[in-house]
């Protein structure tokens, strides 16, 4: 059994995850945070590359297209100051239709109206959440898609600052 110490997702959480995704052959999909045991990258079938600011390869830096991105975003950098939000935001200037992000309840809340009328005006929207609790391993967790598109303007209707 896998503690939460590890700070990796539990293995059997990325296979269920994966099957959410449909791959599609000549796409590229980029896990921009890998982490040392490569719990998502070594599960994405097809074309993918990676990112890992501890092998040398930081995401800040990474000059490619992908068509998508996966990963389980860190909550601090190595100075254990919070990067969630600017890692999201790099996942959406790099990838080119989706960024899949594992979020816990910290990140999520990081998703204000104000942050997501931002991504939409980017061409970023969510279209799919899934809701995990994973009592092995911090508990709450959700599973997000934000899809890029050219979404109709009443869609800035559903985000509203109260």
């Amino acid at each position: 059994m896998e503690t939460p110490s590890t700070q990796y997702t539990p293995i059997n959480t990325v296979i269920e995850l994966l099957k959410d995704i449909t791959f599609v052959s000549g796409d590229l999909t980029l896990e921009p945070c890998k982490g040392r045991e490569n719990r998502f990258y070594n599960l994405i079938p097809g074309e993918k590359d990676w990112c890992e600011i501890e092998e040398g390869r930081d995401f800040f830096d990474y000059k490619g297209s992908p068509t998508r991105i996966i990963t389980n975003p860190p909550f601090h950098d190595q100075n254990k100051k919070n990067i969630c939000v600017s890692v999201i935001e790099q996942c959406l200037k790099v990838a080119t239709q989706e960024v899949w992000l594992l979020l816990n309840c910290q990140m999520f809340n990081s998703m204000t109206p104000c942050r997501l009328h931002k991504y939409l005006k980017m061409g970023w929207k969510i279209n799919f959440i899934r809701i995990l609790n994973i009592p092995c391993w911090y508990g709450r967790y959700f599973w997000v898609c934000f899809k890029k598109g050219d979404w109709p303007s009443q869609d800035t209707k559903s985000i509203r600052i109260l």
